[in-house]
């Protein structure tokens, strides 16, 4: 373990700059650091469709020198999540130190792959599942990892993914390799805020911002008057949304006085990493790396010590260090060390390689299969299922084929299952005990003996949202959309459908932010639900 030594250094004095030369220099410094590659990879931009969020979203992703997708040849993945008011094109640098690292053989050839996790009305999603965002959450965790393991070459493993981010993205890569160890087998962040109780610093400059004072309350928080309050907004919006708040629709955690709300500061605690590391025992595999500049803008050094303090607390194991730099200078130097370490962690043989995993929901069963290539002492497979936020729980049991190297292919039924969304997940377990979890697939059992109209999802939206709605018996089918007085706006469906799961895409380009109600009318079945669409 390393743990860097951090001296009194005056790095408060940097935090008062303004924000856009911040960005500034993160642009010129991400984006304009040029390298002498020495081995070319491939960078290729795709959209996929996420089910989480409903919509279509970017991913960057690298692919090494020599990729083939016609070869046998697996790679192991890291998942680089970017910072706040960017999105997945930017931190372009990170392809040439790839392409140097992995010529020099100090590290394997692997895939990269950036996210796109940008969100309006501010500086982006945090990573979280967000009543105002969406669900970015399992949108990474889940739909990003399936898309990458059926369309890349890529060992279907936990011991072969590992997840890294700066800023916003550090926060968001240890929050989800916290709460879900049993996706990552490593975890690396740079300079973010990971324990939640030194944002009292933050607190008091937010309240500055708004023209607090000794004598002087703030009766509303601007986002616009000072970096520090858009990033609260920005938090705000993962951490306590509020739909029906006005004019900004989240729960603001600080009162007109500067202080903390405790109702709100008990919300944000949930997503606290420092707290989640309880959750990871003192013998996890989960291995863990960060650092931060002494002289970071924002005071972040202070979050990250607290966090090491945590983890020493708990007695988990952990590489932490600091350097004399801020927010952005020394990325393009400590980059490198991160992807150093997280190569030595997914650089490990994989016993059991699995090729396939899938669900296919009929009615209120679900048929899951899934298939490997080889097996090495493989006593078989636990098939364990989720519900809504339930914990994972096993259903079932298959033997495995010990050791091969032909491949298997295998299935298990889980019948009588009740309308909702599961997760199901594989934990292979070898002749002598030890265990590892697959990735996690999502499947939706809906039940068709009733009328339905599901909530728009997302919501809000800008502009696109998806309506769904199940017919108990072929109808005539009226989906209309209606404005807040109740006047018909637009017929989004007006015809005979069949029995059966339908939906519907809306796009409100042409129309103003607000709140908007949808109606479905089928035989003698009506149903009203609202929608938010905020610009």
């Amino acid at each position: 373990m390393l743990h860097g030594t951090v001296s009194n250094h005056s790095g408060e004095k940097f935090y008062l700059r303004k924000y856009y030369l911040i960005i500034a220099a993160l642009i010129f410094i991400i984006c304009n650091y040029s390298f002498e590659a020495f081995g070319q990879g491939t960078v290729v931009n795709k959209t996929f469709y996420s089910k989480s969020l409903d919509k279509n979203r970017g991913v960057q992703i690298y692919l090494p020198q020599g990729y083939d997708p016609q070869s046998t040849v697996k790679y192991p993945v890291i998942y680089f999540l970017h910072g706040a008011t960017v999105n997945q094109t930017q931190y372009t640098p990170l392809f040439d130190i790839f392409n140097n690292l992995i010529a020099a053989h100090l590290i394997s050839p692997l895939i990269v792959v950036k996210p796109d996790g940008s969100i309006g009305p501010w500086g982006g999603s945090y990573y979280t599942n967000s009543e105002l965002y969406g669900n970015f959450e399992d949108y990474i965790v889940y739909d990003l990892v399936d898309f990458i393991d059926s369309a890349y070459n890529t060992y279907m493993s936990r011991q072969k993914r590992a997840i890294m981010g700066h800023s916003m993205g550090a926060f968001g890569a240890m929050y989800l390799a916290l709460k879900h160890p049993a996706v990552y087998c490593g975890v690396s962040a740079h300079s973010g805020p990971l324990d939640f109780r030194n944002f009292s610093s933050w607190a008091q400059l937010a309240f500055y911002e708004n023209g607090g004072s000794k004598w002087v309350s703030v009766p509303i928080y601007n986002p616009s008057a000072g970096i520090m309050t858009y990033l609260f907004y920005t938090m705000a919006g993962a951490f306590s949304p509020n739909l029906n708040n006005s004019p900004y629709p989240v729960d603001f955690p600080l009162d007109s006085l500067g202080h903390w709300i405790d109702s709100v500061w008990n919300r944000w605690s949930v997503y606290n990493p420092a707290l989640l590391a309880r959750n990871i025992t003192a013998n996890s595999d989960l291995t863990i790396y960060f650092d931060c500049g002494l002289q970071d803008e924002f005071i972040l050094y202070n979050f990250m010590n607290a966090f090491a303090d945590s983890l020493d607390n708990l007695g988990l194991p952990y590489m932490y260090q600091t350097y004399n730099g801020d927010h952005t200078n020394q990325l393009v130097n400590r980059f490198p060390i991160s992807f150093r370490f997280l190569d030595s962690v997914m650089n490990v043989a994989v016993p059991v390689e699995l090729t396939s995993f899938t669900a296919i929901a009929n009615g209120k069963e679900v048929t899951l299969s899934w298939s490997t290539t080889t097996e090495l002492n493989n006593q078989g497979f636990e098939v364990q299922r989720k519900f809504s936020s339930n914990d994972f729980v096993t259903i079932g049991s298959v033997k495995g084929n010990g050791t091969t190297t032909s491949p298997n292919h295998y299935s298990f039924l889980d019948k009588l299952i009740d309308p909702g969304k599961y997760f199901y997940r594989l934990k292979q377990v070898d002749l002598n005990g030890t265990f590892e979890y697959s990735n996690v697939i999502e499947v939706e059992v809906r039940t068709l003996d009733k009328f339905t109209l599901e909530q728009n999802y997302p919501n809000p939206f800008n502009p696109v949202t998806t309506i769904g709605y199940v017919l108990q018996e072929k109808s005539n089918a009226k989906l209309t959309l209606l404005n807040s007085l109740g006047e018909e706006i637009e017929v989004l469906v007006n015809e005979e459908r069949d029995k059966g799961y339908h939906k519907v895409e809306f796009d409100g380009a042409k129309l103003s932010s607000g709140v908007y109600f949808y109606q479905l009318k089928a035989g003698n079945y009506i149903e009203t639900k609202k929608m938010l669409l905020l610009r």
